[in-house]
């Protein structure tokens, strides 16, 4: 009896932490939908005490107010003699670098510093030595970007799956393979 009371008050007791930490969760946009509307609405104020209380009060807006929109992609394009060649990839659909939070830094950085130059170079070079290209090829950089649209009212799933992004691209950097590899 006893073990089962003690089981009925942890369950209890998970769902009340859950549902406190969605209504405080729930910005004022989201709260304009139905589910979250009513979530904040009704446990919003019931569960403030909670909050404050366990330390539990920090917002998303707090810490991301205007999120990160841009997606970004770096292609790295060798010179075969007639035609540009692919020969790198860092971006979205590249799993295995683009999530490594190092790599991921490493881009933003280039992206929004024009005088990081000297870095976008040697990150050629470094493509040059992993793909054994020969000293005094061709290679280029070509940045890629979209941005994601933000609007005032959240927009529908349906809506967000017909969307499509309109990328652009530009070339940031031209140069030939050094003679010594680049690690």
């Amino acid at each position: 009896m006893i073990n089962h009371l003690r089981k009925t008050l942890i369950v209890a007791f998970c769902l009340w932490h859950v549902t406190a930490l969605t209504a405080y969760s729930v910005t004022d946009a989201m709260s304009e939908l139905n589910i979250f509307g009513f979530i904040r609405n009704t446990v919003y104020q019931k569960s403030r005490p909670y909050m404050f209380s366990m330390s539990l009060w920090q917002r998303w807006p707090l810490f991301a107010p205007d999120p990160l929109r841009r997606v970004i992609a770096y292609t790295f394009e060798a010179w075969t003699g007639d035609s540009w060649e692919v020969v790198g990839y860092i971006g979205p659909d590249d799993k295995s670098a683009f999530h490594s939070s190092s790599m991921l830094k490493l881009m933003r950085r280039l992206d929004e510093n024009e005088h990081q130059g000297s870095l976008r170079e040697r990150l050629a070079y470094r493509t040059c030595s992993q793909r054994g290209l020969l000293e005094g090829t061709k290679i280029r950089v070509i940045r890629s970007y979209h941005v994601i649209p933000r609007h005032a009212r959240p927009q529908s799933i349906s809506w967000w799956m017909q969307w499509e992004p309109h990328w652009q691209s530009n070339e940031v950097l031209s140069t030939t393979c050094p003679d010594t590899p680049v690690l």
